[in-house]
């Protein structure tokens, strides 16, 4: 018994019995540049729903990571930089009250309309601080 080689599967000449004719495609359900859904009603469904299930994570996300941010690794100030306590404290101080903020906020509707501009956001001050700190 032969078998052909796998590059004989593939050679140019190799018949196309198997391959149905192409037919056009359907127009896609999102808009082409966007990941956004044609029909509005179905995407504002999808964010809605989206947001009621990404936001408890969020919530979980932003607890951990002032808590991290702020008493647990200002332990390392004490021992990387003694010297520069109060500008790494007040640096670690004004992200953790930021980040506190935004999780006292986080059941409000104000948050749900906007959390992922200000998750974004406190990630880029919080890596603005950590530059902060390596610069002091």
């Amino acid at each position: 018994m032969t078998t052909a080689a796998p590059t004989d599967l593939l050679a140019e000449d190799a018949p196309d019995d198997d391959v149905p004719e192409s037919a056009p495609a359907a127009e896609p359900p999102h808009q082409r540049g966007r990941l956004a859904f044609r029909d509005r009603g179905l995407e504002a469904a999808f964010e809605r729903q989206y947001t009621r299930d990404a936001l408890p994570a969020v919530r979980r996300a932003i607890l951990v990571a002032t808590v991290l941010y702020g008493p647990v690794f200002a332990a390392n100030d004490w021992i990387a930089a003694p010297h520069m306590l109060r500008e790494a404290w007040t640096l670690r101080a004004v992200v953790v009250a930021i980040g506190a903020a935004l999780f006292a906020a986080s059941r409000t509707a104000w948050f749900r309309a906007h959390w992922q501009p200000l998750v974004a956001a406190l990630v880029g001050l919080a890596g603005v601080g950590l530059v902060g700190l390596v610069a002091i």
